[in-house]
């Protein structure tokens, strides 16, 4: 005997007597299919019982031949998911296909662990600001990405099937401030940069930049550049200073006795004034003093020092001569004077308390019609006097005139012979009378 069920003849043989009830036993089973994610939940996706019934999240219960083995599939995230089983004949069978999903979340953090709100996504699945998720995926690897300060940054995460995994793709940020401070470590309003990142004036910052690398910090005075260099490490939080190494430089002429004099003086370059210079800030280094005096010029060097204050003197190499100009009996003659003459100076009265450049001088004198001359050393700081005496002058002050003893003795001799012709003429008148 045939029986056709389900597309299938089912046959059974049997042997006919009277009054026989044939019953063909068709194997037959109900199945219910139903499509489930990673945890287990059902799920609204297309589900199909290949050749025999399609639904969306579940089938059936649907009635099957026993004894045949059959595929249950899912469609989800674009692809297919089967389940093949073998239909037990007069059993309710359930069967559940599994789409091994998983949630996902990814946050975008910076290099202090502090959630950014910078765009983040999971690639090629969704995209946000800050965070994504939880998203449902498939069960597999995924690379996780966050954009921030120019560059991107990359994470690959594995996620396992009914895992609620969390990922965080760390930028690895740190913070950098910079200042700019003289030799002496006061704050100064200098142009200041770091470079490729921000600038400013004094300061900068804090600014958020990229740990892991090399940064130039520049700072500009004087017509200069000055740097600093730091590797900066994801995380920290640092501090650069850049130190214009400058000092302050001063001035002062004087002359060999220590005293400070009203002469033209100058740090060549910097600064000028006269008698002195008052502190000026430089860069350190080494400098040049000169100062003007007496027709020359007179230099010293200086060495400044970072963060120090340095004084260059600058003396001249003076000295102090008093000239007395005598007659033969070491008697003054200066109202008799006609002139001195001594380095240059020339003058109608015998000079006192006269400056000059130590050296060797030349002294010229001319009194009452008769000169002389006499050599002198003069040592830095040293006073002098020096005596004249003109020969020839010694005598004696009449109304306001010397007559020298030589003219007197000259006058003498004339008065001696007039008289001695006025007694022989009267001698001879005498003589012609006796007669």
């Amino acid at each position: 005997m045939k029986v056709k069920a389900f597309g299938t003849e089912l046959t059974s043989n049997f042997t006919a007597t009277d009054g026989l009830n044939v019953v063909v036993v068709v194997p037959t089973t109900k199945v219910r299919v139903r499509a489930v994610d990673g945890f287990g939940l059902p799920r609204s996706w297309p589900v199909e019982l290949i050749g025999v019934a399609k639904g969306n999240g579940t089938i059936g219960p649907v009635e099957v031949l026993g004894n045949g083995t059959y595929t249950a599939r899912v469609l989800a995230f674009g692809r297919w998911f089967n389940s093949t089983f073998f239909a037990v004949p007069g059993k309710v069978q359930n069967v559940s296909v599994v789409v091994p999903t998983a949630l996902l979340t990814v946050r975008a953090v910076d290099g202090f662990g502090r959630q950014r709100d910078w765009p983040v996504e999971v690639v090629g699945v969704s995209r946000g600001s800050g965070v994504v998720g939880p998203v449902e995926v498939l069960a597999g690897t995924y690379t996780a990405r966050v954009s921030a300060l120019g560059a991107v940054f990359n994470k690959t995460v594995e996620v396992r099937p009914g895992e609620n995994a969390t990922a965080a793709v760390q930028v690895p940020t740190a913070l950098l401030s910079a200042a700019v401070v003289d030799g002496f470590g006061s704050r100064r309003d200098w142009p200041l940069e770091i470079r490729g990142v921000a600038g400013g004036r004094g300061s900068v910052g804090p600014v958020e930049v990229l740990g892991g690398r090399r940064y130039v910090v520049a700072a500009a005075a004087f017509g200069k550049n000055f740097t600093e260099v730091v590797d900066l490490a994801p995380g920290a939080n640092a501090t650069v200073v850049v130190r214009v190494p400058t000092a302050k430089v001063a001035a002062k002429v004087v002359d060999s006795f220590g005293r400070q004099r009203d002469w033209p003086v100058e740090i060549v370059g910097v600064a000028s004034g006269r008698g002195g210079v008052e502190p000026v800030e430089v860069l350190a280094g080494r400098y040049v003093a000169r100062a003007s005096a007496f027709g020359r010029e007179f230099a010293v060097e200086l060495a400044a020092e970072p963060g120090k204050v340095a004084e260059a003197v600058v003396q001249v190499p003076t000295a102090v001569l008093n000239i007395v100009v005598l007659d033969d009996d070491k008697k003054p003659l200066d109202r008799y004077v006609e002139y001195v003459a001594v380095g240059g100076n020339s003058s109608s009265k015998p000079p006192r308390e006269l400056e000059l450049l130590a050296g060797r001088y030349t002294i010229r004198a001319r009194d009452l019609g008769k000169e002389t001359s006499s050599e002198v050393e003069l040592g830095p700081g040293e006073v002098k006097t020096v005596e004249l005496i003109i020969p020839g002058t010694a005598g004696f002050d009449v109304g306001g005139t010397r007559v020298t003893y030589s003219t007197a003795a000259a006058l003498v001799a004339v008065a001696l012979a007039a008289v001695a012709g006025v007694v022989a003429l009267a001698l001879r008148r005498r003589r012609r009378q006796a007669k």
